[in-house]
């Protein structure tokens, strides 16, 4: 009978609800249900503010997510386009003209430890079994090996693992190399040295001395222990022996290695190229996998050129603020003024450890752009290395002299820029099996363009550089 059962009067009565309801929807939400002609008003508490801010939180993440997934797609998709189009131009690299004047043959098939045998030589029967642990591009190591090789001692030569280095853990705490372990033949007694110094000063003690001997001289150049590491006091003495230059083997262990292995790190080109000879030379290839070989590759890359402050400490105050090139031309001036009209900054007709020290130095950055321009710009300089490599080759008095030229090509067309190349000299070509004497040459292996490390490279900054612009961009759009 009421009118509010009538159905204008619901209606109204829905509007007034409806606009009521509309003020006050952040508070309640009110829902009219007409059933059987009767009004029921249902309360119904708003959802929490947290459950909002998650399911909008939740939304933005997977926006994100699909946008990146997206950036990730044009980045990867724009870099192998841009990558490819200069990859074509950048592995046309012009003759390197140094590419036929190295004295270290390069590796194919990498060998752990090898033996290295000197025919024809009076310490072939040395009475000490000496193993030398070492990098290949070592200045130090390479030192080292020039001496062991020119007085012709015969030795064992075991490449370490510069990533792990498991090889010394067998037997050593040490992780700094070179080492040698000498062993007594006939009382197996062992002694370690680890310093390249201290090494070199008591391996030219030992050659001229007697067997009876040996044991007091080599504890006289064992290191000491401290805090901060070893220490070797006598490095630089040498007994019995005339071949000691106590101030230029100074001058080269303070001056010139840290100044040779600046200029090979002063900038990514070098540093890449740099790694790409050691790679070669030390077999790296051969010897890891694919994966761990650009994980030991950009490791040492990293590694390296992280220790460019702590090379420039090692200089002394004045000259660590000048250019790595400035310092290169006044080392070499310096060497050449040391060596006036000499053949050898010994003076005499054979090198002493100086020059040996020195040998070993440069030899261990042939084929970089620091070895190039020193014996292109410095015509002394590299006549000296050119006569180093000779006496070092053909040994010191050895029966059967046979002087082998190195460096044969001429290198004025490096400083020229001539347009024709000069008649390289026909060499004979020999096996390359395991090495059996350093006095003979090794065959020099050309070197060819790594086109999967190139394009690796060049892949990679791509992708870096698309991935930041694109992610910058949607920062900014954001």
């Amino acid at each position: 009978m009421s009118p509010i059962h009538s159905r204008s009067s619901f209606n109204l009565l829905k509007r007034v609800f409806q606009t009521t309801c509309q003020q006050n929807s952040k508070k309640n939400i009110v829902s009219l249900i007409n059933s059987k002609n009767s009004i029921k008003i249902i309360h119904q508490s708003k959802p929490f503010h947290s459950q909002n801010c998650f399911k909008s939180t939740l939304i933005q993440s997977v926006a994100k997510g699909v946008n990146y997934s997206l950036i990730v797609v044009l980045s990867l998709s724009a870099g192998v386009v841009s990558g490819s189009f200069f990859v074509k131009n950048l592995l046309k690299k012009p003759d390197d003209p140094n590419e036929e004047t190295r004295s270290v043959s390069l590796v194919n098939e990498f060998v752990p430890t090898k033996t290295i045998d000197h025919h024809e030589s009076r310490f072939q029967n040395f009475p000490l079994n000496l193993h030398l642990y070492q990098f290949e591009n070592c200045p130090y190591c390479s030192q080292i090996r020039a001496y062991l090789d020119y007085f012709g001692f015969c030795y064992t030569l075991t490449e370490v693992d510069s990533y792990t280095k498991e090889e010394l853990s067998k037997f050593t705490k040490a992780r700094k190399l070179p080492i040698l372990v000498l062993e007594d033949r006939i009382s197996k007694k062992k002694w370690h040295l680890a310093n390249a110094t201290a090494i070199l000063s008591a391996l030219e003690s030992l050659r001229n001395e007697k067997h009876i001997n040996f044991g007091k001289i080599l504890d006289f150049y064992l290191p000491i222990l401290r805090e901060t590491g070893t220490f070797s006091p006598n490095k630089y003495s040498v007994s019995n022996s005339n071949l000691n230059s106590i101030e230029w083997r100074k001058w080269i262990n303070n001056s010139a290695i840290p100044i040779f292995n600046l200029n090979s790190v002063d900038s990514l080109k070098n540093l890449f190229e740099k790694f790409d000879i050691i790679s070669e030379k030390s077999g790296w290839k051969s010897r890891y996998n694919s994966i761990k070989y650009y994980i030991v590759y950009y490791y040492n890359v990293y590694k390296a050129y992280s220790k460019k402050s702590s090379l420039i400490n090692r200089l002394d105050s004045a000259d660590q603020t000048k250019s790595p090139t400035e310092l290169l031309d006044r080392l070499l001036k310096e060497w050449e003024h040391g060596l006036g009209e000499k053949n050898f900054i010994s003076g005499s007709e054979h090198p002493d450890l100086a020059d040996i020290s020195m040998y070993g130095n440069v030899r261990a950055y042939e084929g970089c752009t620091v070895f190039r321009e020193s014996i292109a710009k410095y015509p002394k300089f590299r006549k000296w290395y050119e006569q180093m490599n000779q006496e070092v080759l053909k040994g010191f008095n050895r029966l059967e002299k046979i002087s082998i030229p190195i460096l044969s090509q001429d290198l004025n067309d490096f400083i020229e820029e001539e347009k024709n190349p000069k008649d390289q000299i026909e060499k004979k070509e020999k096996p390359t099996e395991q090495i059996e004497s350093v006095g003979a040459a090794e065959q020099i292996v050309p070197k060819s363009v790594d086109n999967e490390k190139v394009i690796f490279r060049i892949l990679s900054a791509t992708y870096l550089i698309h991935i930041f612009a694109f992610s910058y961009a949607a920062y900014m759009n954001k």
